[in-house]
C-alpha cells in the first residue's frame, strides 16, 4: 500500500460546494467557474478512473474560489456516521453526500459516436449535463463523459443545507448570488468557531440595564412550619401542634388581619417568632410555657391583645436603634434656639424652586381657570385609580353621592424595592396583580395648580411685621400673642374643590405649648376624609363644637377638638398668632401653606434642611425621624391614621437636631448667633467705623479693641 497524504494536493476537489470533509485529500484552492445566474452550487462528477478526473481537471478554466478557506483540522478526527446526521431546515456544519455511481457498458454505437463537447468554461453557461431532481431541489443530478473511452458516469448528490424547488433556484441574481456565497462560507465554518456578537439593541439595552440591581429571588411566605434549632425541646409533630393552637389563638383576638395578605403573613410571622423564641430559652420548660401562653391567650380580649402587640414592637424598634434620642440637648436656652433658627431660612429662590407660593395669582389668570372650569363641567379624574369621573352640581338622590363613576378600588401604599422586587408597601403584591387592595364608594381628586387654587379662596401675604420709623427712638411694643418661631402641620381630605384643609395644629417653638388645634369645616362638600392620613375620623368631626375667640386647646383630652366654620377663619385664627417676622417649622410646608392660601416669607422646611440626593425628591417625615431622631412615627396599622400635633413637634425637633450638631462643630455661638455672621459683622463693623457708624454714635466692638490697642501702645511708648 501506499500513502495517499500529498497525492491528490493538486487536483481540485470534485465536490468543491459540497464538500464537508475535515481532512480532504484534494485541493481546495481553486475551482470551476459557472453561469452567474445559477445558484445551485456546482459539482463535477464522481469517476472511478483516474483519467476522468483529468480529462475534468484539463479542460476546464480555473479560478479562485470565493469562499474562505477550510478550518484546520482538530486534533482527532472526528467519524462521519449516517445515524447522527441532523435532518432539519439550517445548514449543517458537516454536509450530506450520497453518491449513486453508475457505469453502464459502452455500446459499439456509442464509441463510433463522435465524443460531447466539454463543458464550456464562459461564466454565462451552464453544463447541459446538470439538471435538479423533481424532489424540491433535494438531489442534483450529474453526467460526465469520458471524452477517450465514452464512459458515461451518472451522479445524484443529496445536497446541503434547506430544500427548495427548481423554479427558484433558476431564479438568481445579486442579492440571491451573495446569499448562496455567504451559505457556502457557513457550510466551511465549524459550528465551535463561530461567535455570535450582540446586535445594537442587545448593546443599548446592556447600557441602560447597566447599574440597576437585579431582581432577586422572590421572597418565600412565611408558612406555620416549626423552625429548626440548634437542640429540639421535644418531637417535631408536638412542636407543630403546639404552634398551631398558638396561631389560631393569634387569628381569634385579630380577626382583622386575615383580610389582607399581608395580615396574615404578620400573624404566621408572630407565632412562628414566639414559638421558637420559647424553644431556644429552655428546652425543659418549654411545654409548661407553651401551655401556660395558650391558656393566657384563651382569656385575653383583643384589646389586651392589641396593646402587647404594639408594646413589644415598640420595644423591638428601640432595641434595633442605636439611640432613642428620647430627649435632645442642644445646650442652648430656648430663646438662644429661636435665634439660630434664622440660619435655617429657606431663601426666596429655594422657595420658588420647591413649588412654594411667592406671589398671589393675578385676577386675569383667575378669570380665565373659572372659565375653564365652567366648559369642563365637572369632569375629573381620579387621584387614587385614574378613572375620568364628573362632580355633580347637586347631589345623586338615587346613590347619594357627589361624584359619578361608581366606587374606587386602589392602592393606598406606595411602591416598595426589595432585593430588586417592586412591590406595594400596602399589600405586598407585585404591581399588576390585582386593581387595588382598598375600595372606596367615591372617586377623588387633588389640585395642585395655585391659580386653580385661587379660584376657590385667594392666596394672601402674613401680617406685616411692626417696623421701626426713623422719627421714633422707641420700637412699638411687641404684641403678646406674636411668636417668634411656630411648628405647623395641615391634615387634609377630599372634597368637591379637591384636596381641602381639615385640621389645623401650630405649636410653640422650642416648647411645643399648644397654640391651634382646631378642625375646618372646607367649602366643598366632603368626599373622603382619609381617616387613614389624616387621623380625622367621621364621629370626631360630625361631634365637634363651634370655635369661638375664647377657646383654648384641650390639654387634658387633645382629641376633643372644636372647628372652625370655613376656612377662611381658620386662616384668620392663625394671623392671630403669626406675622410676617415668625419663623413657620414644618415638614414639606408648600403644602400646608397651599391649603391654607398663607404666602409668607420666613419658612423653615425640614424637607429641604435633610435634602434628598435625587433632584426633585423628598425623604418623608416618617424616614427622617427613624433615622435622624430614633423614633418610629406614623406606624399605626389599624388605619387610625397620622397625628397633625406629633407631626409638627417631630418636624421641630429634626430642626433642633441640626442645631445640636451645628453647635458641636461650633458653626453656632451659645447664644445663638451664628460664627459666620458674628465674622461677617466684625469685618463690616472694622471697614465701615470711620463713616456710617460714627454718625450714628455707635462704635462696634472691633472698632473699641483697635482703639483701646492704640491708647496702650501710646502709653508704653
Amino acid at each position: 500500500m501506499f500513502r495517499p497524504s500529498g497525492l491528490f494536493k493538486s487536483v481540485p476537489c470534485p465536490r468543491v460546494s459540497t464538500c464537508g470533509l475535515q481532512n480532504c485529500l484534494f485541493s481546495h484552492q481553486a475551482a470551476v467557474v459557472l453561469e452567474q445566474s445559477t445558484v445551485i452550487p456546482t459539482s463535477t462528477s464522481i469517476s472511478t478512473s483516474s483519467s476522468s478526473s483529468t480529462s475534468i481537471s484539463s479542460s476546464s478554466k480555473v479560478a479562485r474560489n470565493e469562499r474562505s478557506p477550510t478550518p484546520p483540522p482538530p486534533p482527532k478526527r472526528r467519524r462521519i456516521d449516517e445515524a447522527h446526521h441532523i435532518k432539519s431546515t439550517e445548514a449543517p456544519s458537516n454536509p450530506i453526500i450520497k453518491s449513486i455511481l453508475k457505469k453502464p457498458t459502452p455500446s459499439p454505437s456509442s464509441l463510433s459516436s463522435p465524443p460531447p463537447h466539454p463543458p464550456s468554461s464562459s461564466p454565462s453557461q451552464q453544463p447541459p449535463s446538470s439538471s435538479l431532481d423533481s424532489e424540491a431541489g433535494r438531489y442534483i443530478k450529474l453526467k460526465t463523459t469520458d471524452k477517450k473511452t465514452g464512459t458515461i458516469t451518472k451522479t445524484r448528490i443529496e445536497r446541503a443545507g434547506p430544500s427548495f424547488s427548481s423554479s427558484s433556484a433558476l431564479r438568481s441574481s445579486g442579492p440571491s448570488s451573495t446569499t448562496t456565497t455567504q451559505s457556502l462560507r457557513n457550510l466551511h465554518t465549524s459550528s465551535s468557531s463561530k461567535t455570535t456578537q450582540p446586535s445594537d439593541p442587545d448593546a443599548t439595552k446592556l447600557l441602560l440595564d447597566f447599574g440597576k440591581p437585579k431582581p432577586g429571588p422572590p421572597r418565600e411566605p412565611e408558612r406555620l412550619v416549626p423552625r429548626t434549632v440548634p437542640r429540639s425541646p421535644t418531637s417535631f409533630e408536638n412542636r407543630h401542634n403546639i404552634l398551631v393552637q398558638l396561631h389560631k389563638e393569634f387569628i381569634r383576638l385579630d380577626p382583622d388581619s386575615q383580610k389582607t395578605v399581608l395580615g396574615k403573613q404578620r400573624m404566621i410571622k408572630l407565632a412562628n417568632d414566639e414559638e421558637a423564641a420559647s424553644a431556644l430559652k429552655d428546652v425543659n420548660t418549654y411545654k409548661v410555657v407553651m401551655r401556660n401562653r395558650i391558656f393566657a391567650l384563651g382569656k385575653m380580649t383583643p384589646a389586651d391583645f392589641k396593646k402587647e402587640v404594639e408594646a413589644k414592637e415598640k420595644e423591638r424598634r428601640k432595641n434595633e436603634l442605636p439611640d432613642g434620642n428620647e430627649e435632645l440637648i442642644t445646650g442652648l436656652t430656648p430663646e438662644a434656639e429661636v435665634t439660630a433658627l434664622g440660619g435655617y431660612v429657606a431663601s426666596m429662590l429655594s422657595q420658588k424652586a420647591s413649588d412654594y407660593v411667592v406671589l398671589p395669582p393675578s385676577d386675569e389668570e383667575i378669570k380665565k381657570t373659572r372659565e375653564g372650569l365652567e366648559a369642563a363641567d365637572g369632569r375629573e379624574e381620579c387621584d387614587r385609580c385614574k378613572t375620568r369621573f364628573q362632580v355633580l352640581k347637586e347631589q345623586d338622590q338615587g346613590t347619594k353621592s357627589w361624584v359619578t363613576g361608581g366606587s374606587c378600588t386602589h392602592h393606598y401604599g406606595r411602591f416598595v424595592v426589595e432585593n430588586g422586587r417592586k412591590t406595594w408597601g400596602c399589600c405586598a403584591t407585585a404591581p399588576g396583580e390585582n386593581p387595588g387592595c382598598v375600595e372606596h364608594t367615591n372617586h377623588v381628586f387633588m389640585v395642585k395648580s395655585p391659580i386653580r387654587l385661587a379660584s376657590v379662596w385667594q392666596f394672601v401675604d402674613t401680617p406685616s411685621a411692626p417696623i421701626l420709623s426713623p422719627s421714633s427712638e422707641t420700637p412699638p411694643p411687641p404684641d403678646k400673642n406674636i411668636e417668634k418661631a411656630i411648628c405647623m402641620d395641615c391634615e387634609m381630605a377630599f372634597t368637591t374643590k379637591g384636596f381641602e384643609v381639615i385640621r389645623l395644629t401650630a405649636t410653640r417653638f422650642p416648647t411645643y405649648e399648644p397654640i391651634v388645634d382646631i378642625l375646618v369645616q372646607p367649602y366643598g362638600e366632603i368626599l373622603d376624609l382619609n381617616t387613614r392620613f389624616s387621623g380625622v375620623t367621621q364621629e370626631q368631626f360630625d361631634t365637634a363644637l363651634p370655635y369661638s375667640s375664647s377657646s383654648l386647646p384641650n390639654k387634658d383630652d387633645p382629641k376633643i377638638l372644636l372647628r372652625a366654620s370655613s376656612p377662611l377663619e381658620a386662616r384668620d385664627i392663625l394671623f392671630t398668632h403669626i406675622d410676617s417676622s415668625t419663623i413657620i417649622i414644618g415638614h414639606s410646608l408648600d403644602n400646608d401653606l397651599k391649603c391654607m392660601r398663607i404666602i409668607h416669607p420666613r419658612v423653615v422646611d425640614t424637607a429641604l434642611l435633610y435634602r434628598h440626593r435625587a433632584p426633585g425628591m423628598r425623604f418623608s417625615l416618617k424616614h427622617l425621624v427613624r433615622v435622624h431622631l430614633g423614633r418610629y412615627i406614623q406606624s399605626n396599622e389599624n388605619a387610625e391614621g397620622h397625628d397633625s400635633m406629633e407631626d409638627a413637634n417631630e418636624a421641630g425637633n429634626l430642626v433642633r437636631k441640626k442645631i445640636q450638631n451645628d453647635v458641636k462643630v461650633g458653626k453656632i455661638g451659645k447664644d445663638g448667633i451664628w460664627a459666620g455672621d458674628v465674622m461677617y459683622t466684625f469685618r463690616n463693623a472694622g471697614e465701615n467705623s470711620g463713616n456710617n457708624n460714627k454718625q450714628d454714635g455707635v462704635v462696634p466692638a472691633a472698632a473699641a479693641a483697635k482703639q483701646e490697642a492704640r491708647i496702650a501702645a501710646a502709653q508704653v511708648n
